[in-house]
């Protein structure tokens, strides 16, 4: 299971001409603003330069951050990306964002009330993408994310391109925002309820998960249209499945069993603010 470090290491692409090609298949524009998170030795923010209209740099290491000359189209930030203000216009990343806060440095960007990437085109690590894509198996990450950006997997690292070299697989992958939602803004957050109540209810099989939401016979009616298994648990369902599911809840669910789901996202956002505090705290 992948677990985060919160060391301060980083791991450096090495290879000017890999990270050269990696960012010309990116989609980067003479006019895009592309933010650069933790960026090291500057030899990934020096190929952005070439092609973007205006980068902003981030690296907390003072050394390194003193390293990165200064340029007429460059923002440069002494700072962790967790503390950094998110700007207000459209712009995309780029970066091999530093791999023991991955999972924070991804939920900035996509579960912060500020404004998310058009796109990100992201160096990490294969299990934090493949949690956050749901590729093998939906997380209740990967159905929160889903409805709002498509996720595309570009090509895989060799470690041996990494100082110091990593023990990890790691892929170059792009997340990028959709131009029409699968979930409408008015129904936003009954949506997240709705996935976030399902998916942390310690009960096994689908039939006891949603007992409190459907009826027996409308679960076996969802079971037979959408064809997953009573047995099964929630996260084996696809993320069609899972849509197939919300859009049958919104329309057919009573009020008194809705009551039940409201505020499931919310309370979730305040207990993880609470153990930010208390690792702070203890920090």
């Amino acid at each position: 299971m992948y677990k985060e470090n919160f060391g301060h290491s980083q791991n450096f692409l090495a290879d000017p001409k890999l990270v050269k090609r990696l960012v010309n298949k990116a989609e980067i524009r003479s006019v895009d603003l592309v933010i650069d998170i933790g960026f090291g030795r500057g030899i990934i923010t020096n190929e952005i330069l070439n092609k973007a209209g205006s980068v902003i740099a981030i690296e907390s290491d003072p050394k390194l951050f003193f390293k990165l000359p200064e340029s007429n189209n460059l923002q440069k930030y002494n700072l962790n990306f967790l503390e950094f203000t998110l700007p207000k216009v459209d712009y995309k990343v780029f970066s091999n964002i530093p791999f023991n806060y991955s999972s924070r440095i991804l939920k900035k960007l996509y579960f912060s009330n500020e404004l998310s990437p058009i796109i990100s085109y992201l160096i990490l690590q294969k299990e934090v993408y493949e949690k956050y894509n749901g590729k093998n198996r939906e997380t209740q990450l990967s159905l929160l994310l889903k409805p709002f950006y498509a996720f595309n997997f570009i090509e895989s690292i060799p470690s041996a391109k990494f100082k110091p070299t990593p023990k990890v697989d790691i892929v170059f992958a792009s997340v990028s925002k959709r131009s029409v939602s699968l979930i409408d803004t008015p129904i936003l957050e009954e949506y997240q309820d709705f996935i976030v109540y399902s998916t942390s209810v310690w009960r096994k099989g689908n039939k006891n998960v949603f007992k409190n939401i459907f009826t027996y016979t409308q679960l076996k009616r969802l079971s037979k249209d959408l064809k997953f298994s009573l047995r099964a648990n929630p996260l084996d369902l696809n993320f069609d499945q899972w849509l197939g599911l919300f859009n049958f809840y919104t329309s057919n669910t009573l009020p008194i069993k809705k009551s039940l789901v409201e505020g499931s996202y919310l309370n979730k956002i305040i207990k993880e603010e609470r153990l930010k505090k208390r690792y702070k705290s203890v920090k």
